[in-house]
């Protein structure tokens, strides 16, 4: 380590004695505890960055006759934080003894380093004058410091999930190379972005700037601390970026639960001989269906799909067809064909033939739901796969409709029995479902029971899937129904632009609202 010049003794502190040390008696022999502390000053020289850590020591002394003890000892002057005190463990201290205080020096700066412990003997009596001794310490330093610029930056009020960026410049302001470990930001909505590699070194005085950016993912105030890790002996620097999403901009889609909503149904069932008593329950509890499908509208249609050329066994069937139950009864124990387990291939040919001029003319219409029913106790058998299928099916539904699909269909993946009968496991028909949101029931479960028929007509009817006329930011989305929020129960499609209620859809006459931020919305 390098010396300097021992500083003179008139530097802003207490004088020195000529001996070397402090003394409170002259050296006279008194009777009592007598306090003695020799150096008065420790100079540590230059300290680099790098070098060993620099200690050096003052020792007191009892040259009393009676146990001197000594009040706690504090650093105090110019630069207290560059020396550490480390007291004696052994106090008080006896007749003739002395104890060694280890003074450890790290400077904090690049400046001269000046500071000072008072050392003072304890006194009982409040009208006696304590014993005081005077250590000096002094030293110089090479040392890096890093200064973070700005140390507050208000980053504005952007549109949630829209970014802006500031810069923020990191510099050396000592007088040693300086090495930046790390930055790190503790709230995600800011990010270090064209930032340096790191570790990397600054010499003195030079800089380096990076940018931090502020992406809001929620409305209110966010801030957080950019803190700087280095070599700088007093450790992390930090600084304050803070900001607040904003909401500006919001797209709003309302909608009102209709009256009487359009639904067109069509039912596919597997007429293979196992089917006989499925079919029948089906016929015997259609008007349980029927009723509760009146509850939500009168406005439906129905196909029976059997047979391979995929056209309705019997005209669109409507609330104002007579007989129509009679008729659906009838017509759902005929037809079949080579294809009546292959159920997603005709419900796609029967959507493509609901064009002009083909045998299901007019069943699909704007701004209805469809909803395809399958019923069979095996696997779908079509040529391709089960999503081939569902694409096809889902590109038929006009852009401003909705798509259902329900399967009552042996459980997946290992099928089921009732009554002594093995029935397969409904592949396709369930994937399909679980994609367009209806139903599944368990050929071996009670499923034409009312309730469950019950429940099979509000699908066919009640309106869960709302698009969204401009793309959204799924963290912006905000739902209310009839003016209440609704934080809970529905989802969002990204892939449809779609919210989905998965539970407690609205019915007839309900409000809905839907306010979002679109991802492009940040101009």
């Amino acid at each position: 380590m390098r010396s300097v010049v021992v500083l003179m003794c008139s530097l802003n502190l207490l004088g020195c004695s000529e001996a070397g040390f402090s003394t409170v008696n002259n050296g006279l022999q008194v009777d009592g505890p007598a306090l003695q502390v020799f150096p008065s000053l420790l100079d540590f020289g230059v300290f680099e960055v790098g070098d060993p850590v620099s200690v050096q020591t003052f020792t007191i002394k009892n040259v009393g006759n009676q146990t001197l003890d000594i009040e706690p000892m504090f650093v105090t002057g110019e630069s207290p934080g560059s020396f550490t005190l480390l007291e004696p463990e052994q106090l008080p201290i006896e007749p003739d003894e002395a104890r060694t205080v280890n003074v450890v020096y790290v400077p904090r700066d690049t400046e001269e380093q000046l500071a000072e412990v008072v050392v003072s003997s304890v006194v009982a009596d409040p009208d006696v004058q304590p014993q005081q001794a005077l250590v000096r310490f002094q030293g110089l330093g090479s040392v890096p410091l890093l200064q973070i610029e700005p140390l507050k930056q208000d980053f504005g009020t952007p549109r949630l999930d829209c970014p802006i960026t500031e810069t923020f410049t990191l510099t050396n302001v000592g007088n040693a190379d300086l090495r930046v470990d790390a930055l790190n930001l503790s709230n995600p909505a800011f990010t270090v972005i064209d930032g340096p590699t790191l570790p990397m070194t600054l010499a003195p005085a030079e800089s380096s700037a990076f940018l931090v950016e502020f992406r809001p993912q929620t409305t209110g105030e966010a801030s957080a601390v950019l803190t700087a890790y280095s070599n700088d002996p007093n450790g992390p620097r930090e600084a304050t970026p803070f900001g607040e999403g904003s909401t500006d901009g919001l797209h709003e889609d309302r909608w009102i639960g209709p009256e009487s909503p359009p639904s067109d149904i069509v039912f596919l069932v597997d007429q293979s001989c196992s089917m006989d008593e499925n079919t029948e329950k089906l016929n015997d509890n259609f008007d349980a269906f029927i009723n509760e499908l009146g509850r939500y509208s009168d406005n439906w249609q129905i196909m029976i799909v059997n047979d391979d050329d995929a056209c309705s066994r019997t005209d669109i069937l409507t609330p104002i067809t007579p007989d129509f139950e009679e008729i659906f009864r009838d017509q759902s124990l005929k037809g079949g064909g080579r294809k009546t387990e292959e159920l997603l291939s005709l419900a796609d040919l029967a959507l493509a033939k609901s064009i002009p001029g083909q045998c299901n003319e007019g069943f699909l219409r704007p701004l209805s739901l469809t909803h395809i029913i399958f019923v069979s106790d095996e696997p779908d058998n079509s040529d391709e796969s089960w999503d081939l299928y569902y694409n096809r099916i889902e590109a038929q539904i006009p852009d401003d409709g909705e798509l259902r699909i329900s399967a009552i269909v042996g459980d997946v993946p290992d099928g089921c029995v009732l009554d002594g009968e093995v029935n397969e496991p409904g592949f396709g028909y369930v994937e399909a479902s679980a994609a367009a949101g209806g139903l599944f029931l368990s050929i071996c479960s009670d499923w034409a029971s009312d309730a469950n028929l019950a429940r099979l007509a509000e699908t066919s009817v009640v309106q869960d899937v709302y698009l969204l006329t401009h793309d959204a930011l799924e963290s912006t989305i905000v739902v209310t129904v009839n003016g209440v929020a609704v934080a809970e129960g529905w989802a969002y499609d990204i892939i449809r632009n779609a919210v989905i209620f998965v539970e407690s859809p609205p019915t007839v006459g309900d409000e809905i609202v839907i306010t979002y931020s679109g991802p492009n919305d940040c101009e």
